[in-house]
């Protein structure tokens, strides 16, 4: 029996994977058929792509968390009993991350970076920004010869705002070897190895501090 989570309920249905001599995995029959296998080696659990989506789309725009989204569907398979239908809390919050970082993918048009789409350009999962100045693209060719005025150089600078976001405690975690990066250094944040060597051989570095003052007639001359 295999177990196929859907947006109606959780079911079970009878299966049987092809076992000839050049019959794909079974992990590739899954995906073949529309749906999302909770494992590669032994699949017994599946997700439809309608329901992996659907999870997205309610985390997303209605802050819904996968334990509340899977009692919502124990409870819509079996209104009366919902705990006697299997637990696969787990497995949602796994095979969630992993459709999500594919459909980033798709979207970012990762395969274009390499020739078999395995290994992203850094940043390459981002979209492209029009709004930040980057030469060869949003900037003039002599960008650099501009007047260094203050009217002029506000045109080619980058602003960085620091927010204090206490969130981001959240997603401290109590055993690095549990935290496995899916796409590392290929979205904002830059990869994880460069910048521990950069902190290492700058934390003992004197941090220089500038104070602008700026009169009135001189901004708006």
């Amino acid at each position: 029996l295999l177990c196929v989570v859907h947006t109606n309920g959780i079911h079970y249905v009878r299966a049987r994977f092809c076992v000839c001599s050049d019959a794909p995995p079974s992990d590739i029959q899954v995906l073949s058929a529309g749906l999302y296998p909770s494992t590669q080696i032994k699949v017994e659990t599946v997700f439809s792509q309608a329901v992996l989506n659907e999870f997205l789309l309610a985390k997303l725009e209605c802050h819904v968390t996968a334990n509340s989204f899977y009692s919502m569907l124990r409870r819509q398979t079996s209104p009366a009993f919902p705990d006697i239908l299997p637990d696969r809390y787990r497995e949602l919050l796994r095979c969630s991350r992993q459709w999500s970082w594919l459909k980033l993918q798709k979207w970012s048009g990762a395969a274009f970076d390499d020739a078999e789409g395995q290994s992203p350009a850094p940043g390459g999962l981002v979209s492209f920004c029009a709004a930040c100045p980057q030469p060869g693209k949003n900037l003039p060719q002599e960008w650099q010869r501009e007047p260094d005025q203050y009217a002029c150089r506000w045109r080619f600078q980058i602003r960085l705002i620091q927010d204090g976001n206490f969130k981001a405690e959240h997603l401290l975690y109590k055993s690095l070897g549990s935290d496995v990066r899916l796409s590392d250094g290929q979205g904002f944040m830059v990869t994880s190895a460069p910048f521990k060597s950069h902190v290492n051989a700058t934390q003992h570095m004197p941090v220089p501090v500038r104070e602008f003052v700026l009169c009135t007639l001189c901004v708006f001359r």
